[in-house]
């Protein structure tokens, strides 16, 4: 409603600081949409009414977030503006794109990893019956265009759009942020036809006809949801291998106990996101609730250093988790270093540390050492 209603203005700040909470980058796309949207309520009528309801919603969204922003202040710090802006790893993570490579990358991304075949098929037949029923029984006399339902789904729409094109840095997790504009075009395009519709008198002109779009949109999500729930979320491969990362954790939870280990540190010499000390912190806290302040000696950053300073790291590792067998040469310079320098590495934990697990993962076989003065 335009920020008319206090109640429901009251909600959307509550729904934005829950949202600036589960990633917090995802303020870099809500303050200039905050922005926008104090402009255009200036422009409207209500203007008061409406700019003190989004400032309440601001309000909400600050008592939200910014505690847990505070807290965690130092880590976003280093990882978002330090880790993508103003050092060398920020350098790193570029793609390469132009322009227009970068708007390619955000509407295939979106298409294929957000918005979905189904959803897409679903709003073109749901429109497809809405132009046929308004063929049927044309309206003579409508109300406009819904500018307001127009202007709030192209803030959110275009706003976060031009900021992942522009953004040399690309990722495809967050080019779910176009959801929430997209919805908004859609059911905008569903208001304006079916506005434009006249449903004539009798059951089947006030009755049937009426309900047979929210019926179709209905099926077609029932079906989508019934199918997605009917099926094995994860592979038998996947689930395996997940299986497998438990055993690892479980077996370096035992090991660290034993060796009555106060800080145990650990490298890795790929980045992945199911092995490494913070992934081991928590994996071992979830399933055995205590809480191991594993170290992180190996990957200690995307890039490549020195050569002596990553075999001083691994000297100085508890434990050590190699890669003997992977697809690919590694994606980011500190992964690449590392297969280069694999057949040294394999050579000295071969040499110097105790071969305690070898183990397959997601196309990947690994093998776990430890130091050999440890139990």
């Amino acid at each position: 409603d335009g920020f008319r209603s206090t109640r429901w203005s009251l909600a959307f700040g509550a729904a934005a600081g829950l949202t600036l909470l589960e990633r917090f980058l995802t303020g870099a796309y809500f303050a200039p949409i905050f922005v926008a949207a104090a402009a255009g309520l200036l422009c409207g009528g209500d203007r008061w009414l409406r700019l003190r309801n989004l400032l309440l919603a601001g309000g909400v969204v600050a008592v939200l977030a910014l505690p847990f922003f505070w807290l965690n202040r130092e880590g976003i710090y280093g990882y978002y503006w330090s880790g993508h802006v103003t050092n060398a790893e920020g350098a790193a993570r570029l793609r390469g794109f132009d322009f227009a490579g970068s708007v390619r990358f955000v509407i295939e991304q979106y298409r294929d990893r957000h918005l979905g075949a189904w959803f897409g098929w679903t709003a073109v037949a749901l429109t497809g019956l809405l132009l046929g029923l308004r063929y049927i029984n044309p309206k003579k006399s409508v109300t406009g265009f819904a500018s307001a339902w127009l202007f709030w789904g192209l803030t959110f729409l275009i706003l976060p759009a031009a900021i992942l094109a522009l953004h040399r840095q690309k990722s495809e997790v967050v080019v779910g942020i176009l959801s929430p504009g997209v919805v908004l075009l859609v059911l905008w395009l569903g208001h304006i036809l079916w506005d434009r519709i006249g449903f004539r008198p009798g059951w089947i002109g006030q009755h049937l006809l009426p309900g047979l779009p929210a019926i179709a949109a209905l099926v077609a999500g029932g079906v989508y949801f019934a199918s997605r729930e009917l099926q094995p979320p994860h592979s038998p491969a996947f689930l395996q291998s997940a299986q497998t990362i438990n055993q690892v954790s479980d077996l370096l939870f035992e090991k660290v106990r034993a060796g009555n280990m106060a800080t145990p540190s650990v490298g890795v010499d790929q980045i992945v996101d199911f092995m490494d000390g913070r992934i081991l912190r928590l994996v071992c806290y979830e399933r055995h609730k205590t809480w191991i302040p594993f170290g992180v000696h190996l990957p200690d950053s995307i890039l490549a250093g020195a050569d002596e300073t990553v075999f001083f790291k691994v000297r100085e590792s508890d434990f050590m988790i190699l890669t003997d067998q992977m697809p690919g040469n590694g994606h980011w310079p500190y992964d690449q270093q590392m297969r280069r320098l694999y057949p040294e590495l394999k050579a000295w934990c071969n040499a110097n540390m105790t071969l305690v697990k070898y183990f397959s993962v997601f196309d990947r076989n690994m093998s776990l050492y430890q130091r050999r003065e440890r139990p």
